[in-house]
């Protein structure tokens, strides 16, 4: 039986661990990090059509092992409509040793038996492919919940007068049409318009309006 508590605190003023808190669009809440792993992981949470919520360090579980008493925090909770995933986000590096391959086995036994998936995102996961550019790229253009209502009308507008005009349009077209590069990476940010997350955006960037490829989200690989 394995008991659930509240965690530490990840963002203090000590420790030589870089930490800090991202202001989440999509969650409407803030995330905290700590480290670059995570830091990065957020980012590209930021733009999953998948993920209904994220949290992080949501607890402390202490839970018996072959009769000793350990316990695990878990990096984040991902929530989707179907399942609740734990993730540890750890350097590729670690998965070689020894120990660090115990403990994360430890750990999926435990949270696999109450429920959860377990999933392990490794620096070179998140680093593979443009994805994480391309989040960085459009974080300053997301529609924030107290964006001004006439602004957030125009952008629906925007993308109506092009949805008459491409059925299948990409960037640059989209560019041309509405007269603003902004005004489509706004869209793209938003979850207006989908696009392969793990390829460069360029001038030929396929769009889409429903996410219908796997690579439409950001964080395919906790899907894959």
């Amino acid at each position: 039986m394995s008991n659930y508590s509240k965690p530490r605190r990840i963002v203090t003023r000590s420790g030589g661990i870089l930490r800090g808190i991202f202001a989440s669009t999509k969650y409407k809440t803030q995330i905290k990090w700590e480290g670059g792993i995570e830091k990065d992981a957020v980012a590209i949470f930021e733009f999953s059509h998948r993920i209904s919520n994220v949290t992080s360090q949501p607890f402390k579980s202490t839970f018996m092992h072959v009769g000793k008493q350990t316990s695990r925090t878990p990096d984040f909770l991902i929530e989707t409509d179907s399942e609740k995933i734990i993730v540890e986000c750890k350097p590729i590096d670690w998965l070689d040793d020894p120990q660090m391959q115990n403990h994360m086995e430890i750990g999926e036994q435990h949270f696999e038996s109450d429920g959860y998936r377990y999933f392990i995102v490794t620096d070179e996961m998140l680093r593979r492919g443009h994805a994480l550019t391309n989040a960085r790229l459009l974080l300053p253009y997301r529609m924030r919940h107290l964006q001004r209502r006439d602004e957030t009308a125009r952008i629906h507008y925007q993308l109506e007068e092009l949805k008459k005009k491409f059925p299948e349009p990409n960037f640059s077209n989209s560019v041309s049409y509405l007269n603003s590069e902004v005004d489509v990476l706004v869209m793209m940010a938003s979850g207006l318009l989908y696009f392969n997350f793990q390829v460069e955006i360029q001038d030929q960037t396929e769009l889409f309006y429903a996410p219908t490829l796997e690579n439409h989200d950001a964080a395919s690989f906790l899907f894959g």
